[in-house]
Formats: structure tokens, C-alpha cells, sequence
């Protein structure tokens, strides 16, 4: 290969060893490598560029997704929430639990008191006390004395439900039917207690904790009475959440000794 570069209608030479030093056919600087070497210019680093989603061709999009799992929509609908679906390995939508309370169990069951009896059990599976209530399904005698055939109830530990009437009571058998729901989550407080309506008053209030009663039941879970030969109405009771701190209870006479059995569930 000659050592020379000829510029033909020109004057001159180019010298290769001066402007091909490394004798690789191309010109080692030009006003294009800006005194870069070819080498220097393969080597650069790229410059960063900022683009919009519209200005981009080909973007493929894995909407139905998140983090590699398939979101089922079909029942998508308005107030429902994303959960994980264990048994379709999908993510589904599905109504959330009110206040966020989840259900544990329910069961339910009946206890019987002998004639000669003023209490009795019933056992029950397992269950936090602090997040379950016994709630009174209605009782039955043999009588029609009061004082014999009304009870009341309520969890006297985790696998036991007593329920029991009037002390002095015992001369027929009875039967109390009750239902124990059981939360595993949601619940801010639970309280259990009674109301003691003296023979001379026919209301009384109770002090509880404070709730927030926008969030808070009240259950019934029965009562026990001095009252023979009676009307139930007269000694059947109304209760009331009255306020945050308090409970009331009403009854048509103030003639006889009355409690009331209750429960305040309050959820988070």
C-alpha cells in the first residue's frame, strides 16, 4: 500500500504515517471524532434520554397482573376489595368484612336445669372469651312460674356455657337455648354483666366501659326473676345502649327482683 494519500485536482500529499498512524485504512482525526479516537468513541457512554409513554412504540403493558400474579375481575364490582385466592393461586375481588370483624365460628346449643337444680352447663369447642358472646335464644319450663322457667347465661370460660335462674327457684325443670359467636379479628372490647333491678324500681342503669356506640351491640342474654304466677310482660325487660359509659334496663313492675344478663360487643 503506497505511503502516501494523493488529492486528486489538488496540490500536495498526505503522509499516512501522519494521518493513518495506526495504518488501519481510516483517518485517525476528524472534525467528526472531535480529537476522539475510534476506539474512545466506541467506548462513550450513553446519554440519558426522557421519554412519555405516547412517545414510545411497542410498550407491553402486564396490566392483569401484579408482581407476576393474574387478576381475576369478574366479580369486580363497586365498595369490593383486591384479596389473594389461595385455591385459584389469582387475585379476586370480594366484599370486605364490616369494621373489619372476621367471623371464627358459630355454634349452637341448649341447657337443661333439673327440678332440683338452679344451674347448669353446657360445653362448647374452644373459644376466646375476649372476642365471643352467648347470645339467649328463648327458654321454656314446665310452669308457669317465672322465677322457674326464665335464666340467664354467659361464658364462664372458653368451653363452658352456664346459664342459671332465680336462687330459691328450683321446683320444675327448664331448658335455655343460646347461640356463641365467636370473632377471630375486628373486635376493640368486649364486656359481660348484669342489671340489678332491685323490688323497687322498675329501671337501672349500668356503668361500662367506654364504647364507641356507633360501632357497639348490645346482646341479651336472658334474666332470672323472683316473680311467681306473673304475665312475663310484667317482669320481661328493655334494654338499651343509652350512651357510650351506659346501659339501661326497664321493666313494667317494680314489684319483683330482676336481673339482666347482657353483653356489649364493641368492634374496631
Amino acid at each position: 500500500m503506497p505511503n502516501t494519500l494523493t488529492i486528486r485536482g489538488g496540490k500536495g500529499n498526505m503522509l499516512k504515517s501522519v494521518y493513518d498512524a495506526d495504518k488501519d485504512g481510516i483517518v485517525d482525526n476528524s472534525s467528526k471524532l472531535e480529537n476522539k479516537s475510534k476506539a474512545q468513541v466506541q467506548d462513550h457512554t450513553p446519554k440519558s434520554h426522557t421519554h412519555t409513554e405516547s412517545q414510545i412504540s411497542d410498550l407491553d403493558h402486564d396490566a392483569l397482573k401484579i408482581k407476576g400474579v393474574i387478576i381475576d375481575d369478574a366479580a369486580k364490582a363497586d365498595q369490593k376489595v383486591l384479596a389473594y385466592d389461595l385455591a385459584s393461586q389469582n387475585i379476586v375481588y370480594i366484599t370486605q368484612a364490616p369494621s373489619g370483624a372476621i367471623l371464627n365460628s358459630i355454634q349452637y346449643g341448649s341447657i337443661t336445669i333439673s327440678d332440683t337444680d338452679l344451674s347448669n352447663t353446657a360445653t362448647i369447642n374452644s373459644v376466646d372469651t375476649s372476642k365471643s358472646v352467648s347470645f339467649f335464644l328463648g327458654c321454656y319450663g314446665t310452669t308457669v312460674e317465672a322465677c322457674s322457667d326464665l335464666a340467664g347465661l354467659y361464658l364462664s370460660n372458653s368451653t363452658t356455657v352456664l346459664a342459671e335462674r332465680y336462687s330459691g327457684a328450683a321446683s320444675e325443670s327448664m331448658t335455655i337455648n343460646f347461640c356463641v359467636i365467636e370473632f377471630s379479628d375486628g373486635i376493640a372490647s368486649l364486656q359481660t354483666f348484669t342489671l340489678y333491678l332491685p323490688d323497687s324500681s322498675s329501671q337501672e342503669d349500668k356503668s361500662i366501659n367506654e364504647v364507641d356506640i356507633s360501632k357497639a351491640l348490645l346482646f341479651f342474654c336472658g334474666l332470672t326473676t323472683s316473680a311467681p304466677d306473673i304475665s312475663w310482660v310484667e317482669i320481661f325487660p328493655r334494654i338499651i345502649l343509652l350512651n357510650s359509659t351506659t346501659v339501661r334496663a326497664n321493666t313494667l313492675t317494680d314489684t319483683y327482683e330482676t336481673e339482666v344478663y347482657c353483653s356489649v360487643l364493641e368492634f374496631s
